[in-house]
């Protein structure tokens, strides 16, 4: 296989994923419901870290700004990585966490990405408080408050396995997709991380067969080529 090949089946590989998230997460029903002011949330997390999770997030986000009126906003959950703001070059500063806290409104933590109906939103400074705000009751509104104007939230979950944070944050989403990567996550690994997430809405299982580093023709599909 030449390297132009591998990347163009890397990125329609990429491209199967987002359409089986969507499916999933109940888009296009949402969509035929017409423009809404409540968005749709839908959470992406996976076992464990390194199974291309926020590649996943990052895509889904993508397509939705791209294919449908209203974008979307991209929400960095993972307290631990900070992957999301990273990719998008954003400083670690205010986010989602001073939002869900109340420190913050949306208008402070939102940035705009150039040339794309996208808006991206940092985890913020966690710490060790992050488990007291996501059960403070209030969490679910303010997640939708940061995708006031957009149609769509997707937000990149911290790893199951990561964090006792993960169940409590996937609670405040509408839908939630699991990545689980071909020939890393066992089937016990799944089976446990779907175990955590009772109390959530999981509407399925993607499996993404790259590694969790961005390709450069993925890099390219999701605006982030330097």
């Amino acid at each position: 296989m030449t390297e132009q090949s591998q990347k163009a089946d890397q990125q329609e590989h990429l491209r199967e994923i987002v359409r089986e998230v969507q499916r999933l997460a109940g888009v296009h029903q949402h969509v035929s419901r017409g423009r809404t002011s409540v968005p749709l949330v839908i959470g992406v997390t996976s076992p464990r870290s390194g199974d291309g999770k926020t590649t996943v997030a990052m895509a889904v986000a993508n397509s939705l700004a791209n294919d449908f009126e209203g974008g979307a906003a991209l929400v960095d959950a993972d307290f631990e990585t900070h992957s999301i703001g990273e990719q998008y070059g954003l400083a670690r500063g205010a986010g989602l966490f001073e939002v869900l806290s109340g420190e913050a409104s949306p208008s402070d933590v939102i940035h705009e990405v150039p040339d794309r109906a996208l808006r991206v939103i940092p985890a913020g400074l966690a710490l060790d408080r992050s488990a007291r705000v996501l059960t403070s009751g209030s969490g679910s509104q303010r997640m939708r408050e940061l995708g006031a104007e957009a149609q769509f939230v997707v937000v990149d979950l911290p790893a199951t396995f990561n964090t006792a944070s993960t169940p409590l944050l996937a609670r405040l989403c509408d839908a939630v997709v699991v990545v689980a990567r071909s020939g890393k996550t066992t089937q016990r690994d799944l089976g446990l991380a779907l175990d955590r997430l009772t109390d959530a809405n999981v509407v399925g299982v993607v499996l993404n067969r790259w590694t969790s580093r961005i390709p450069a023709a993925v890099e390219r599909l999701l605006g982030l080529a330097r």
